[in-house]
């Protein structure tokens, strides 16, 4: 039985070996290509709105691939024994759950945003300034990341056999509860954190709506094609992902969670490149059109009038910019 188990892993590590090439390349293409050049859309065109939230995002996950990505695109060969493979090892403990915080962040700036005005007033009141707050939301992720690639430094300095590099994809640590447990705890906990916080955005976009076509009866009650698209996509990648940290979890070596791991920052990056604010910028050459300042491309919403459209704005919400009217 030992041994069976021992030659099935052993497959599969062979498969992840054979994965390489798509896994660096849904890395690159998305963490090392895509994310940083919507970055910089972001900074410098003055049509999308610089939401810090969304900015540390794209930060967090690039850091996340280029974790990932540190020894197999150094140019050389590097054993377990190497400097690069120990760092490598030591910043993939902490990578994952930066980049998990990151996501959490923006969606729970999106619950923030579309709050009830009145609920938002007391909440406002009794709590810290939203200066401190957003000092907070763009720090945060990159605390986790330090303290836990510290924590995996430790103990990989005091037990250096730990570091593998077997599965042929990047350097890691084995054979310790904090790596077998730590990384993919906290990302469960994270996606089920998202999941709960992305049903109360659902549920209270739906009565949002809802009042708008009582107060506004000949109000336009059509949605984004877009929108729906994306965020339905995104909700399936966030279940398939929940799957795939239960097989970290596990101990299993499955490829396809690998792969799913690998494939989040290029969806991160489709996720937000195919917003329509986006788009008219990178197609330069196509006439220009009025556009407003925020995005139609999630769940928080911005009042337009009666015939307002969805839109993102993660900036702090008031009761004017939020799309709920009283009867």
């Amino acid at each position: 039985m030992a041994d069976e188990t021992s030659a099935q892993r052993a497959a599969s590590l062979a498969r992840l070996g054979e994965l390489r090439p798509v896994f660096l390349a849904l890395h690159v293409g998305g963490g090392l290509v895509g994310l940083p050049l919507l970055i910089i859309t972001f900074l410098v065109s003055s049509n999308i709105p610089r939401q810090p939230a969304l900015i540390n995002f794209c930060v967090a996950w690039v850091l996340n691939s280029i974790s990932y990505t540190l020894v197999s695109l150094s140019g050389s060969s590097h054993t377990a024994s190497t400097p690069l493979c120990f760092t490598q090892a030591a910043v993939l403990n902490g990578a994952p759950p930066m980049a998990g915080v990151g996501t959490f962040l923006v969606v729970f700036q999106i619950w923030r945003t579309i709050r009830d005005p009145i609920s938002r007033r007391i909440y406002r009141g009794r709590q810290c300034s939203e200066k401190a707050t957003l000092i907070v939301t763009i720090s945060l992720p990159y605390i986790v990341f330090i303290i836990f690639s510290l924590v995996s430094a430790v103990l990989q300095v005091r037990t250096p056999h730990i570091l593998d590099r077997t599965n042929g994809l990047y350097c890691t640590v084995t054979g310790v509860p904090f790596r077998r447990w730590s990384v993919p705890l906290s990302t469960v906990a994270i996606l089920i954190l998202m999941l709960g916080f992305e049903t109360a955005i659902a549920i209270r976009y739906y009565l949002a709506r809802r009042r708008i076509v009582n107060s506004f009866p000949l109000a336009s009650r059509s949605t984004s094609l877009g929108l729906i698209i994306r965020i339905s996509l995104f909700n399936v990648y966030l279940l398939v992902t929940f799957g795939a940290s239960l097989v970290f979890l596990s101990g299993a070596i499955q490829p396809w969670a690998y792969m799913i791991q690998a494939g989040l920052s290029m969806v991160a990056f489709l996720l937000f490149a195919t917003q329509k604010n986006v788009v008219l910028v990178w197609c330069f050459w196509r006439k220009n059109r009025k556009e407003s300042h925020s995005d139609d491309s999630m769940l928080a919403l911005q009042k337009h009038g009666p015939n307002g459209d969805v839109s993102v704005n993660l900036a702090p919400s008031t009761p004017d910019t939020i799309i709920t009217d009283r009867v």
